[in-house]
């Protein structure tokens, strides 16, 4: 996540360090794309050798998202995120590296805020659910078609965390998407190929920075690599500089703001100028109709650290007269420092430093103005902070707070001044308060009861529609026979299911993990063979997607399979260690210790979303409830019928939703009052502060760790994790002011060791998501008896902390007490064997 906005900022004020990207995408005729050659010169006209992605960047949005709707399946989702590293291949074209990196278990300042995340997704879910509820209810007594409850189940995407089973079954797949590519297609052929899945500790993003400094330490090291690495994270940029590498850019799916956002992706002049060249529609990817290509949705933008490198220079040039010497490299260290002031994933940002207030210009005048009397830089090389000289701009943050905090709150009146009087002129023009005005408006699509009849059809995304990967196979028959049953018939037939079945189903096309007999461990060949005939039955050949190659022979060895010389598969399993594994199209699946593996064939089989037609509520029992003459039966809908409700009802939901947020702005009072005499000791006697800073140690300990936690930062991303058991215990910053004479504090670390997987999924997760830990640690998540059942509240309190917005708002959380989590976990373990790796 990274630093809030920073990307904004550094794209307003530093402009030309972001370009689009031009993307060739495949001609389709008939609705079959046709090949391309991926070996082609990269049409930007530049080249690049490395190409790394950090995994999870694509996982959230193939999984759960946004602009259009969630998939059907574990399965479908998995399929989404090959789609969307073939999109990414065939854009960059790499040359000489791919490096697939999935997040293992972070560190515990970075478990903190993934534990609050995650909270907030389930209570942001159950609040969704109290909404849809009571809207349902709304539209049958107006009247309306409604789709049917079962539609309303979201999927849990807590469960994109490692050591779930939905993370070992990814990846699988992608262990299984690289071996194929890599025997299929000749652009892969030519590049060495590392994958680093969950069970190897580390954030994907730092596993790869990590990798570039180890190669930048190796002998013979090209300086002129050009790399290139996708991801969304502001953070990224950051590490990108902390690198120090010439040739590095940042790819990322493209972001407009204010009104242009709102309008949703554009394409770029330059790509509608090469498309035309190549012969084809401007809009051939991005149409959101039948047969569309879903990945292309968003285009690509760079942003290019050279050029990001020449703007500070520039910025920094009043400094080359220095009395202690000039040094560029370290001018950019200092301002990576600077940047971690305004926020990071690992500590809260001083209350007086607001990037939209302006405070990353603030500090980079601050730092040009006093850096030639400090007498040194803020850092070193190594990772190491300067405190002395890092005390010296912290005392010119503070000397202005107050002056900050009034300015915030001067535009803060001027901003709702300037929506009171857009509110007045509407009501003005239109005869009526706003209030009024809303309802007199009637939806235009607002159907009676019954089936309503549309004008067009309603077109659905196709989850495979991909020039590079083949098209899902077919339903099955049982499949087919499934479709009429009623829900609750196919519940019974799913457990009638011998109990070892249910317990080692692995995720297949058609029916996701809970319809595949896949197994994953014993026996893998078999198991290999199942995924080649389920998952790459091919309706266009992904050998001809690429670019005509054929199979690599290889030569089997005792030792392994080996490809020819140009390729290698690297699996990186534990930290620093790198294993050449060879892998052919009958790769056999390595067992990894997880969820998957270890939990017992307990859980309830889930129910596949299927679209339910007429006789849904097929048995008798189930008619009964209706049969009351006074309650009103809502209408059995399909097709287009169903797509209309459902959008009817999201509307409606999204409306409930945005008149909550409306009532909180008015509600929210700002109790501290930050631009009045006094708000500092109204800041610290407020209660929830109070209690927080009582909790952690008192107003001492909150200084000297926040200041551990900047060294800890800059260490984390200069030199890799220095001590995995180190986070910020408070909830809340201290303010610059109080942080006076730093250089009093001494600063070490003990590195420690990363939990394992299940324990950090007890870590993290809430108990609305404890089914993705086997039973006996879930039970330890939600049983009244458990002894660390104060880890996982149910209702959370939050302080509101001024903010109108429910996302700005401080979640009290308690911390995890590790040992007390260790302890507990390990009885659970003790009961049944479920807690190896």
């Amino acid at each position: 996540m990274g630093v809030p906005a920073f990307f904004r900022w550094l794209s307003e004020k530093y402009p030309r360090t972001v370009l689009d990207m031009v993307e060739q995408r495949p001609q389709v005729v008939d609705g079959v794309p046709l090949p391309m050659d991926l070996r082609a010169p990269n049409p930007n006209n530049m080249e690049f050798d490395n190409l790394y992605i950090d995994m999870n960047g694509i996982i959230h949005p193939c999984s759960h998202p946004e602009d259009r709707p969630t998939p059907k399946t574990e399965a479908e989702m998995f399929v989404n995120v090959m789609v969307y590293v073939d999109r990414i291949f065939a854009a960059v074209r790499p040359r000489r590296l791919v490096f697939l990196a999935i997040d293992g278990v972070a560190p515990r300042a970075k478990m903190n805020q993934q534990r609050t995340r995650r909270f907030r997704s389930a209570g942001d879910a159950r609040e969704r659910h109290e909404i849809k509820v009571a809207t349902r209810q709304e539209m049958v007594e107006m009247g309306l078609p409604v789709p049917p409850e079962e539609l309303d189940k979201e999927w849990d995407s807590n469960v994109i965390t490692p050591g779930t089973e939905f993370m070992v079954t990814l990846a699988s797949y992608l262990r299984f998407y690289v071996a194929h590519r890599v025997n299929t297609c000749k652009a892969w052929q030519q590049v060495k190929v590392l994958f680093s899945d969950g069970s190897e500790p580390g954030e994907g993003e730092h596993k790869i920075m990590d990798f570039i400094r180890k190669e930048r330490a190796q002998p013979g090291y090209d300086p002129n690599t050009r790399h290139i690495l996708h991801g969304l994270d502001a953070d990224l940029i950051m590490l990108a500089l902390a690198t120090h590498e010439p040739h590095f850019t940042i790819l990322r799916e493209q972001v407009f703001f204010g009104r242009r956002g709102r309008d949703g992706p554009q394409v770029s002049a330059a790509q509608s100028a090469f498309d035309a060249m190549q012969g084809q529609k401007a809009d051939d990817g991005l149409a959101r109709g039948e047969g569309s290509r879903f990945p292309y949705l968003k285009p690509f933008q760079m942003l290019h650290i050279p050029t990001l490198r020449e703007y500070l220079e520039e910025e920094f040039r009043s400094l080359r007269d220095l009395p202690f010497g000039y040094n560029f490299e370290r001018v950019v260290d200092d301002f990576v420092f600077l940047c971690f002031f305004v926020g990071n994933d690992f500590l809260p940002h001083l209350p007086s430093l607001d990037i939209r207030d302006g405070a990353i210009d603030f500090l980079l005048n601050v730092y040009k103005r006093v850096l030639p009397a400090m007498g040194d830089y803020l850092t070193a090389p190594g990772g190491t902070v300067n405190l002395e000289q890092v005390d010296i701009i912290l005392a010119e943050v503070g000397r202005v707070e107050d002056e900050v905090f009034r300015r915030r709150r001067a535009g803060e009146e001027q901003h709702q001044a300037r929506l009171n009087r857009r509110v007045r002129e509407v009501e003005r023009r239109h005869g009526g308060t706003v209030q009024e005005l809303s309802a007199r408006i009637v939806p235009a699509d607002v159907q009676p009861l019954g089936r309503p009849k549309l004008p067009h059809p309603v077109p659905r995304l196709s989850p495979m529609a991909s020039p590079f990967l083949p098209a899902p196979p077919g339903p099955s028959p049982e499949e087919k026979n499934m479709k009429n049953k009623s829900v609750a018939q196919q519940l019974r037939e799913k457990l009638k299911k011998p109990k070892r079945e249910l317990e080692n189903g692995v995720a297949g096309v058609e029916g996701g993990p809970e319809a595949s007999d896949a197994p994953i461990g014993d026996d893998c060949e078999a198991g290999m063979k199942h995924e080649l005939d389920h998952t790459t039955k091919m309706e266009t050949p992904i050998i001809e997607a690429c670019d005509g190659a054929k199979p690599v022979k290889r030569v089997k060895t005792e030792d392994s399979n080996i490809m020819d010389d140009k390729t290698d598969l690297v699996i990186l399993k534990e930290p620093g260690s790198v294993t050449a594994l060879g892998m052919s199209v009958e790769v056999c699946l390595e067992t990894t210790t997880s969820a998957q593996d270890s939990q017992e064939g307990t859980k309830e089989v889930e129910e596949d979303e299927e679209d339910v037609g007429d006789d849904a509520m097929g048995e008798e029992e189930d008619k009964e409830e209706f049969e009351d003459p006074h309650i009103v039966v809502p209408p059995e809908l399909e097709g287009t019928e169903l797509a209309a409700a459902q959008k009817e009802l999201a509307e409606r939901v999204k409306s409930k939703q945005e008149a909550r947020l409306d009532r909180l702005k008015e509600e929210i009072e700002d109790t501290i009052r930050y631009h009045e005499a006094g708000w500092k000791d109204r800041y610290y006697q407020n209660k929830l502060k109070k209690q927080n800073l009582e909790k952690g140690g008192g107003r001492e300990h909150m200084y000297r760790t926040y200041i551990e936690g900047l060294c800890w930062v800059f260490q984390y991303y200069y030199r890799g994790c220095q001590a995995w058991g180190w986070f910020y215990p408070f909830h809340y910053a201290p303010f610059a002011s109080d942080l006076v004479n730093i250089e009093r504090y001494h600063v070490a670390f003990e590195a420690g060791k990363p939990l394992r997987p299940l324990e950090q999924l007890m870590a993290v997760l809430p108990p609305e998501s404890a089914d993705a830990l086997p039973v006996p640690l879930a039970r330890l998540m939600t049983s009244q008896d458990s002894p660390i059942k104060d880890f996982y509240p149910r209702d959370v309190e939050v302080d509101p902390n001024g903010k109108a917005m429910p996302w700005l708002w401080v979640t009290l959380l308690p911390f995890i007490d590790e040992t007390r989590l260790l302890d507990a976990g390990g009885r659970g373990c003790a009961r049944q064997s479920v807690c190896g790796g």
